[in-house]
């Protein structure tokens, strides 16, 4: 455990000044680097916008959602009902899930969900990503690996969820995602156990991560002193939205006070 920690210490020490660069890009609100066009300005205003409405949703689909105990639509779907938002589990073999009802599929919702958390395997993730595009549901979520990663089948499935963005204006995070965390309103879409301590103390440090086992190690320091996060965000394979995407949200908001990266 301990060279868990060591090795995270020296990582983030490494991009220290990379990250206080871009924090100092990013910390004036709506203003941007000279030089920047109007077209790029938008886009990141834009993007910025998305990512606040990934953090903040009113409505959260979980499809795979499951009353299986250990499940990842289980944990998930869990975890989310310390969230004030409306919940809309989706699995056509439930009735209900934790007493919410449940819809056979994204497209039987009763309304268009902020945000979207897919936990199925790579094959069913990319249906159904298709089907929230063309939905146009803002945000998607991908937590399932078997993609890049995996070899020729799985990079032709990573290349479809990245014609998405460009295609229905959606943004993708993972796959392969560990998860947000977003302690201020309970957003926690992680599908390990993190323990309460992390979620219980509010703190200023959005640690954004690649890597699913640096951030066991970091949720699992985060419980057990208890130091608390601004934000947790594991980018999985980054088929669209990255660290650049997110150091500049985070570097633009006021409660953030350190953003940490862990990046392959």
């Amino acid at each position: 455990m301990w060279l868990a920690f060591n090795s995270i210490i020296v990582s983030l020490t490494v991009i220290v000044s990379t990250v206080s660069f871009c924090y100092y890009l990013c910390n004036h609100g709506e203003s941007f680097p000279e030089g920047m066009n109007v077209n790029e300005a938008s886009a990141i205003r834009e993007t910025n916008e998305k990512i606040d409405r990934l953090l903040k949703p009113g409505s959260v689909a979980v499809v795979g959602a499951s009353n299986t105990e250990g499940k990842v639509g289980h944990i998930i779907f869990r975890n989310l009902l310390k969230h004030p938002a409306r919940l809309y589990p989706v699995n056509p073999k439930e009735k209900e899930v934790f007493g919410f009802p449940a819809y056979p599929t994204i497209c039987d919702l009763p309304e268009k969900a902020d945000v979207a958390v897919i936990c199925l395997d790579a094959g069913k993730t990319v249906q159904v990503a298709e089907e929230c595009a063309g939905l146009h549901i803002e945000n998607i979520i991908i937590v399932a690996g078997g993609f890049g990663e995996t070899g020729e089948e799985g990079r032709e499935l990573e290349r479809r969820l990245k014609a998405l963005p460009g295609q229905y204006g959606c943004r993708v995070l993972g796959p392969n995602s560990l998860g947000v965390f977003f302690p201020e309103n309970g957003f926690d879409t992680i599908f390990v156990e993190h323990g309460d301590q992390a979620l219980a103390s509010g703190g200023g440090i959005a640690f954004i991560t690649q890597s699913g086992s640096v951030g066991v190690e970091s949720l699992g320091l985060a419980s057990n002193t208890g130091f608390g996060m601004r934000a947790f965000i594991g980018l999985g394979n980054k088929a669209d939205l990255n660290e650049l995407d997110f150091l500049r949200y985070f570097g633009a908001d006021d409660k953030t006070t350190c953003v940490a990266l862990y990046v392959e």
